[in-house]
């Protein structure tokens, strides 16, 4: 994973958001291994992409939300393809725990990893399904149609496209 780190989030409840990276690398193992874990038993309930431990120890960004140490939520960020004049980079696997839902952790994690990627001269895309759709608007991600997205971007579930927009939610970096 690159290094390249913004801001935590920590609420009363000991819940950190942050980015991965700032893990140290056992504990990248232990937490991809997690996530790993969560995302094959909810891929097809959840309408998540199953990945492998491998994948998001190599993703190029990612965010993971901890309580008292535990996994409780993760989204992480491809790598960056040129589509027209700008980088988009597809960012996927939001998951929160079902038992930490409803308290913005998801919000949280999505807009820590899209103001990263802005930071980086990225465009953040995503295919979200309709219980994630909210989170994304909430981070400044509007519908858009495939035409916008690069060439091979699609979503395995037929869920819908967003991209970040700047004008909707002002600056973001």
């Amino acid at each position: 994973m690159k290094q390249f780190s913004s801001q935590s989030w920590e609420d009363i409840n000991g819940i950190e958001v942050f980015p991965f990276d700032r893990l140290q690398p056992d504990q990248q193992q232990a937490v991809a291994q997690s996530i790993a874990d969560y995302t094959q038993a909810q891929a097809e309930t959840e309408k998540i992409v199953a990945v492998e431990p491998q994948t998001v120890l190599h993703k190029q960004l990612a965010h993971v939300a901890l309580k008292h140490g535990e996994v409780i939520g993760y989204v992480g960020a491809g790598d960056p393809v040129q589509h027209g004049k700008f980088s988009m980079t597809q960012v996927g696997t939001l998951c929160v725990w079902p038992e930490h839902r409803g308290n913005t952790i998801g919000y949280r994690l999505v807009k820590g990893l899209t103001t990263d990627l802005r930071r980086m001269g990225q465009h953040p895309y995503a295919f979200c399904n309709p219980r994630r759709i909210k989170v994304f608007r909430e981070a400044c991600y509007v519908d858009v149609t495939p035409d916008k997205l690069p060439p091979d971007a699609f979503s395995p579930f037929g869920n819908q496209a967003m991209a970040v927009t700047v004008s909707r939610c002002g600056r973001l970096v």
